[in-house]
């Protein structure tokens, strides 16, 4: 049975391709749940096989990361903060609490958005930073997506071919 999933999961991402790298990617990086690890071990596992690019792969990766930061940055910043400030206190975040965030990340932002990427147990819709009224869209998903995919992502080497 697991075996029948993996082929599954190999064949459906072969069967996708690139876009379909770039969709599951752009999903994972916004609220939507795909685990980036059921995208790029098979991505890396057909980059090996010779049946993709690493670098062509990589790179969907990291553009996919991009534009579901920008999506979540941009529905954090429509509706993020009226939300928290409505709907917070059931979920035991107060005023105080939005207020201390937004300090935060005016003085420490641009690095704690890079860093968080960078610990996989962080996902990152839980990235307050999102939205912050000050935040800089242009400089968040380049964090983002350098530390998602470039830095931290563990299945690089995974799709890295193997020396010979």
């Amino acid at each position: 049975m697991l075996e029948q999933s993996i082929d599954w999961l190999l064949k459906t991402l072969l069967d996708l391709g690139y876009p379909g790298i770039i969709a599951l990617m752009a999903m994972e990086s916004s609220i939507l749940p795909v685990p980036s690890e059921l995208v790029m071990p098979p991505a890396g596992y057909w980059a090996a096989k010779g049946q993709m690019s690493f670098a062509v792969a990589l790179l969907c990766g990291v553009v996919g990361s991009v534009i579901g930061a920008l999506a979540n940055y941009y529905g954090a910043q429509w509706i993020g903060r009226p939300l928290i400030r409505r709907y917070g206190k059931y979920v035991l975040l107060s005023e105080k609490n939005l207020e201390r965030s937004e300090r935060f990340f005016a003085e420490h932002g641009e690095i704690s958005t890079l860093v968080g990427r960078l610990f996989p147990v962080i996902p990152p819709h839980f990235d307050p930073r999102r939205a912050a009224p000050h935040a800089a869209p242009e400089v968040h998903p380049l964090h983002g997506g350098w530390g998602r995919g470039l830095v931290r992502d563990p299945h690089v080497d995974r799709i890295l071919p193997r020396p010979t």
